[in-house]
């Protein structure tokens, strides 16, 4: 669910775009198929434009970490994504930062919860501070 309650699908990594397997996925999640297209790396990423295609709603969502040199296919497209995540952990991250977490549209979620916390709200405008659908602390 999102922050206003409304059902959300995500489907993590890509398998084949067959229509056995377009069938499966639209079982699953009703006629206007998966909201979201999780990439988690650069080598789970085949498929991702037949699957764009055959969802037009579909908003992929991948790591900005894994495009330039570290886009060994050279799949392009990928820049194109609908949601570029970006930060670091491990060595390059803030002292103790051993994860990272992000909203399904991609917004950081610690940045998000500082706004807040200074009174700034989530961005977006409203005043509904769960409307991304981050708990408090």
């Amino acid at each position: 669910m999102d922050g206003r309650g409304a059902s959300v699908s995500v489907m993590v990594d890509t398998p084949k775009c067959t229509p056995s397997s377009i069938r499966a996925v639209l079982s699953l999640t009703g006629p206007s198929g998966p909201d979201y297209l999780l990439l988690t790396h650069i080598d789970d990423t085949a498929g991702h434009l037949q699957w764009r295609e055959t969802f037009p709603n579909l908003k992929r969502i991948f790591h900005g970490g894994d495009l330039g040199r570290y886009n060994w296919l050279n799949d392009e497209s990928l820049e194109d994504a609908e949601v570029l995540l970006s930060g670091t952990t491990g060595e390059d991250a803030p002292e103790g930062q051993l994860f990272k977490m992000w909203t399904l549209d991609g917004e950081d979620v610690q940045d998000l919860r500082q706004r807040r916390r200074r009174g700034d709200g989530d961005g977006d405008g409203d005043s509904d501070s769960d409307s991304d659908g981050v708990g408090g602390d």
